[in-house]
């Protein structure tokens, strides 16, 4: 079985910048240093879905949209729907390393905000799943 987290989170980072250029995306959020908003790509699990004849392996991801200091949040839901499209149209998604992006399939989306020492976050929650192909 081989792992193919390290493809995904480089293929998905690569497609957020292009979809938000001027959103930076994080798989660890830096302790010092950061703006908002920024995009955390907090959680990726791994089940192995393969067998003799097929390597396929399905994949969760949690995608976190993350703003501060929001009047509304309109701007938190359009930066929400641009990670959307990118599950929408797996072919904007192309893998390296010989996996390919068999499909994506969004579980959920939801908000929540959070108060921190600095004022509140509000972040948007995108769940998904990839189902994805070792063509090696």
């Amino acid at each position: 079985m081989r792992d193919a987290r390290k493809q995904i989170v480089i293929a998905l980072i690569s497609k957020l910048g292009e979809k938000l250029p001027a959103v930076s995306a994080y798989t660890i959020v830096p302790e010092k240093e950061y703006s908002y908003p920024y995009l955390y790509v907090s959680d990726i699990f791994q089940n192995d879905e393969s067998n003799k004849t097929t390597k396929e392996y399905d994949y969760e991801l949690l995608v976190q949209v993350v703003h501060k200091g929001l009047t509304d949040k309109t701007v938190l839901y359009d930066n929400m729907n641009s990670v959307v499209s990118i599950i929408e149209n797996r072919k904007d998604l192309t893998l390296t390393d010989d996996f390919v992006c068999e499909y994506l399939q969004l579980i959920s989306t939801s908000e929540a905000e959070i108060q921190t020492d600095t004022g509140i976050e509000y972040i948007g929650l995108i769940r998904f799943r990839i189902l994805v192909s070792d063509i090696s």
